[in-house]
């Protein structure tokens, strides 16, 4: 056997030992990948009325959307005597990391829908957010 010919078996039989550990590498990669997106993270949201958007209140429907335009949740809430005198909502949602579209239907009485409200959520971990409609 030549010089090169032993570098060439000496860099191939190092590369049939790596490639195992790159495989292994690329695999614990892709599972702690996939652990992280299935961590959610508890945001605690409270939204402030105002007195205009409160009166007449029936109910409101609150849609979670992520940046697919999938719905995660609809939460419907009933406004009672004390939500209207409070003119405050709050909710707690279960979400992993990322950007998320919360659209708030107002419903007067009658079911028709008065308005629509969007705003945009950010998730990065736990928090409370609190929102003043509109």
């Amino acid at each position: 056997m030549t010089g090169t010919e032993e570098k060439r078996q000496a860099r191939l039989k190092l590369l049939k030992r790596l490639i195992p550990l790159a495989v292994l590498g690329a695999t614990v990669a892709l599972v702690v990948g996939q652990l992280t997106r299935m961590i959610t993270y508890d945001v605690v949201l409270t939204v402030s009325l105002t007195p205009g958007l409160a009166n007449g209140l029936e109910k409101v429907e609150l849609t979670v959307s992520d940046p697919q335009s999938e719905v995660v949740s609809v939460t419907v809430f009933t406004v009672d005597a004390t939500t209207l005198n409070r003119r405050r909502l709050s909710h707690q949602l279960h979400l992993t990391a990322g950007k998320y579209a919360l659209d708030f239907k107002f419903i007067a009485a009658g079911a028709s829908a008065r308005t629509v409200i969007r705003r945009n959520l950010d998730v990065t971990g736990d928090s409370v957010v609190s929102l003043n409609l509109p």
